[in-house]
């Protein structure tokens, strides 16, 4: 065998691997089209390159909603879905329904990591009077994860809106908070957009759904196409995107298998029909995301995963921006209202609970193995440190050695350790 021969069945072994390879990944992933399709009214997504980054993974979720009576919010989606029976004999549909039977975990996953959200998506939707399938949506946007992000577009959080159409319709977004992440702006907007989707194309949801996908200009693209040759123009029939025409057979297929799940032999993961979290207000003070977690006894890593719209946990939050788990609101409000009244200050115990202590100018700790304990003294203006050590009973010379002061002088918010026997 000649070097040129060998080379050439080098080369097409390694097509071959790379075929291979390919229809593997088509094999193990949703069948979510890549074909991303650009349009100034609408957001530019190609649904499969998500970046999760600090996600609430299933566990994490079902720990966090562990605190919440487990239910029956299945029921009444089921009760208000207004698009699925006349659509789901669809070929698109059912093959759709297919995957999702042969790949019960991408369903069960996502419906966990929606356990948090889910409650508050289906008020707001049902409020509205709008079909419950949207409930779903997010399943399909961003496997209901908060931090999703797409990597090619730019689309980020529940609902994958890209920022023109974020800030359109009035989500706030600057150095420290994105709204697309945050449960309460991202559902108010998204929802917002498709009542307009669907006042725009004339109450035909299945155009709405779509046009949210590649946006309104494509769809009306697809519409003039057809009717210039004579042909129909409902969803099925329009010369759309690969994506957008996977897109909505793959949300009623979900609606299908949620509506009569014992017909498709799937076990939906229990979802609860009672909220689990509440929009708080700050404060008249801004806090950071680290303060907030003190104020709520609650581990700093699980409130940054309820509030992914906060960019940095040192980021000062702004009035109304703090998503809690219901039942650590009242102890929240708790601390919050003896920090506004008292000037309070958190001290965090050994165990990790958190304790008010109600004098400004100090805090003690106590140390169980020694007979002393530390004071923390802040400074205010117009302290001195012959002052203070009158009001404690101890000499001068004894506070700049604790404090390694050089010099008498202090400033204002200064702390000095104090130890008392």
């Amino acid at each position: 065998m000649t070097y040129k021969t060998l080379k050439i069945y080098t080369l097409l072994l390694s097509l071959l691997l790379v075929l291979a390879i390919g229809i593997t990944a088509c094999v193990e992933f949703p069948p979510l089209g890549v074909t991303s399709t650009t349009d100034e009214n609408g957001p530019d997504k190609a649904a499969q390159s998500f970046s999760t980054g600090g996600n609430l993974e299933s566990r994490s979720a079902k720990a966090l909603y562990s605190a919440v009576n487990k239910g029956t919010l299945w029921g009444p989606i089921r009760d208000h879905l207004q698009l699925t029976a006349a659509e789901e004999n669809q070929p698109a549909v059912q093959e759709q329904i297919r995957w999702f039977v042969k790949n019960p975990a991408y369903l069960n996953d996502a419906v966990s990591r929606a356990a948090p959200y889910m409650y508050y998506i289906y008020t707001q939707v049902t409020k509205r009077n709008l079909p419950t399938e949207l409930v779903l949506l997010p399943i399909i946007e961003s496997g209901y994860n908060p931090s999703a992000t797409n990597a090619s577009s730019g689309a980020a959080g529940l609902w994958q809106l890209m920022s023109s159409t974020a800030r359109a319709r009035g989500v706030h977004q600057d150095k420290s908070f994105d709204g697309r992440r945050d449960l309460y702006s991202s559902t108010n907007a998204a929802l917002d957009y498709l009542t307009y989707l669907k006042s725009f194309f004339g109450g035909d949801w299945l155009l709405a759904i779509a046009a949210y996908d590649t946006g309104e200009g494509n769809v009306q693209n697809a519409i003039r196409h057809n009717t210039q040759h004579d042909k129909n123009t409902h969803f099925w029939a329009l010369p759309l995107a690969f994506e957008t025409r996977s897109y909505i057979p793959r949300l009623l297929a979900l609606a299908a298998i949620v509506k009569n799940p014992v017909k498709y032999g799937v076990d939906l993961p229990a979802i609860s029909d009672k909220p689990y979290l509440e929009l708080v207000d700050v404060g008249k003070k801004a806090i950071s995301l680290t303060h907030a977690a003190k104020l709520a006894n609650m581990n700093l890593s699980e409130l940054k995963q309820l509030n992914p719209g906060v960019k940095n946990n040192s980021a000062t939050l702004t009035q109304g921006q703090l998503t809690l788990p219901i039942d650590r609101v009242a102890l929240y409000r708790k601390h919050l209202a003896a920090l506004s009244s008292n000037g309070s200050v958190l001290k965090q115990s050994k165990k990790g609970s958190v304790q008010l202590v109600s004098n400004q100018s100090t805090i003690e700790t106590k140390d169980k193995n020694a007979d002393t304990s530390t004071q923390v003294h802040l400074v205010k203006r117009g302290d001195t440190l012959t002052g203070i050590a009158k009001q404690y009973h101890v000499s001068v010379k004894k506070l700049k050695q604790w404090n390694q002061l050089a010099t008498d002088q202090l400033k204002p918010g200064e702390k000095l350790r104090i130890m008392l026997s």
